[in-house]
């Protein structure tokens, strides 16, 4: 019987070791290194110091750059979520409730209401021309949707109370609610911040 001859091990790398680095010429033991200059992060300025951001009311409308770029932002936000809610609105008498059904979380006011909300803030620049408008529109679009909320929340809590047939028939309307109630209240979120 033949043995095997045994393998010779690879030699294991011992990692170097590193030296402490020297100190800074004429600064103290400890010190922190200066970095490299960064023309984009570093401000630029003068020998009395760097230069100064302008103040909010120097920009243009009042506004700082920086403002002006989250107010957009923040309005393309709050016109996304009112595209969203158009197209739910357009499912809306489609959704009627059957007999026994009269209360609906949303009548045709609050339909009517909530339309000439979205017109409102849909004609509002970045920079809204009408901000008591504008601010009135999001708060009538949040009180319809805290209206919608409270309606799902008592809706759940009944249905949790009783169960079989009748929350099986009711569970049907459950899907197109919760997200007009979401699109709502993400509206009125957007446009506060918009207005701020």
């Amino acid at each position: 019987m033949k043995q095997r001859r045994p393998r010779q091990r690879k030699p294991s790398r011992q990692p170097k070791k590193r030296l402490a680095p020297a100190p800074p010429p004429g600064g103290q033991i400890g010190a922190l290194p200066r970095r490299a200059s960064n023309a984009a992060l570093d401000p630029i300025g003068t020998a009395q110091g760097p230069l100064t951001l302008r103040s909010s009311g120097e920009g243009e409308g009042g506004l700082s750059a920086d403002t002006t770029v989250m107010r957009a932002a923040q309005h393309l936000q709050m016109l996304s979520w009112i595209e969203v809610l158009e197209v739910l609105l357009v499912e809306l008498p489609n959704k009627q409730g059957g007999i026994g059904h009269n209360l609906q979380p949303i009548t045709k006011e609050d339909v009517e209401e909530t339309t000439r909300a979205i017109a409102i803030l849909k004609v509002q620049p970045v920079t809204p021309k009408a901000p008591d408008e504008a601010k009135a529109a999001a708060s009538t679009l949040k009180k319809i949707g805290e209206r919608l909320g409270t309606y799902l929340d008592t809706f759940l809590l009944e249905a949790s109370k009783s169960a079989g047939k009748e929350f099986g028939k009711q569970l049907g309307r459950l899907p197109y609610w919760i997200p007009v109630w979401y699109v709502l209240m993400k509206i009125a979120q957007s446009a506060a911040n918009w207005l701020g």
